[in-house]
């Protein structure tokens, strides 16, 4: 009985400390555009209010990609005729998202990258 109190505790414990590693029943996501400009969304009901949330948040010319977890977008810091090279990804976890993000711009543009937004759930 007491290792389920423990077991029970560290769980509960673990769960508030690292909300974002949280299972959600909710959806966000992560906008961009090729110029740099990025906004997010989280705690949405499904992933096409997600989306349009994020959109709105970003501009007129973002596209959004929607997660369950975390989500994070990483650009360019150097740009080519005035468009950034980007990566996007979504993970379980924040750090695992914006790992990834990075990740992909780099093996995309094949320049540094460096993380502009990550959101999480929760």
């Amino acid at each position: 009985m007491r290792a389920v109190v423990v077991v029970a505790s560290v769980a509960a414990l673990f769960l508030t400390v690292c909300p974002e590693s949280a299972a959600s029943g909710s959806w966000g996501a992560v906008a961009y555009d090729g110029q740099g400009n990025a906004g997010s969304s989280r705690n949405y009901p499904d992933p096409s209010s997600a989306k349009g949330a994020a959109e709105h948040s970003c501009g007129a010319r973002c596209g959004a990609k929607p997660f369950r977890h975390c989500g994070a977008v990483a650009f360019t810091r150097q740009s080519n005729r005035g468009r950034h090279g980007y990566g996007v990804a979504a993970g379980r976890t924040g750090s695992e998202a914006r790992e990834k993000a990075r990740a992909a711009c780099e093996s995309a543009s094949l320049k540094a990258c460096y993380v502009k937004l990550s959101e999480c759930n929760g």
